[in-house]
């Protein structure tokens, strides 16, 4: 019986470099890698200034298996700025109860003040307020992945709080604007200006209560 031939370690298929023509991209610490290079490179360079090359080279990969990963240098940006924002904001509004929702916009509240004042959340706003006008296409899809992803999933436990007639809400998407511009105040601003947060630790948990209060009082039935 013939024996079957092995493989080739030094052949281009088996090298971590070697762009996959089907299927995901063998490497998932190699992509995160880059993500977090590329991350650092736009907030530094802008995106216009940056180079796919040096996030390459950074990274200790090239450009063909950061094209493997991300099809365009508008795709790499867009995972820089969106997947930290995902992994920043989870909350599992199936478990929040919508007979307390004390509870529940404090849950909310705490998760959107971490994402909003996330570092790279910061840095990529920064980028995206300067060079939006020019890729009007990743500030839409900044803000889709961040802002709207928060008022959407608050806005879905709001109507289940109206359903259950715990508080009146017959708008749920303008109550979850309102709501999330008490509970940004002015922290936002001072990030964006690298100023200290006005409030931390019990102050800040103090300044998230008061919100939560004011908005259940505002529409209480």
């Amino acid at each position: 019986m013939n024996k079957m031939p092995k493989a080739d370690p030094s052949s281009t298929a088996n090298t971590p470099d070697a762009p996959r023509t089907r299927g995901r991209p063998r490497d998932p610490g190699l992509r995160g890698r880059i993500i977090e290079i590329a991350r650092a490179h736009f907030a530094a360079q802008g995106f216009d200034g940056a180079s796919l090359d040096r996030i390459a080279a950074a990274a200790g990969t090239s450009r063909v298996t950061v094209y493997s990963y991300f099809e365009t240098k508008e795709g790499l940006f867009k995972a820089t700025a969106t997947e930290p924002l995902e992994r920043v904001f989870k909350v599992d509004t199936e478990a929040l109860d919508p007979l307390q929702p004390q509870r529940g916009l404090a849950q909310l509240g705490k998760a959107y003040l971490q994402l909003m004042l996330d570092p790279g959340a910061v840095a990529n706003s920064r980028l995206l307020y300067g060079g939006g006008p020019k890729h009007p296409e990743l500030t839409q899809s900044f803000y889709q992945s961040g802002p709207q992803l928060v008022a959407d999933t608050l806005a879905s436990y709001l109507a289940k709080v109206h359903k259950a007639q715990v508080l009146k809400l017959p708008n749920v998407d303008q109550a979850a604007e309102q709501f999330l511009a008490l509970v940004r105040g002015n922290e936002q601003v001072r990030a964006l200006l690298n100023l200290a947060p006005a409030r931390e630790g019990a102050a800040a948990t103090a300044y998230l209560k008061s919100c939560v209060d004011l908005f259940v009082k505002g529409y209480a039935r």
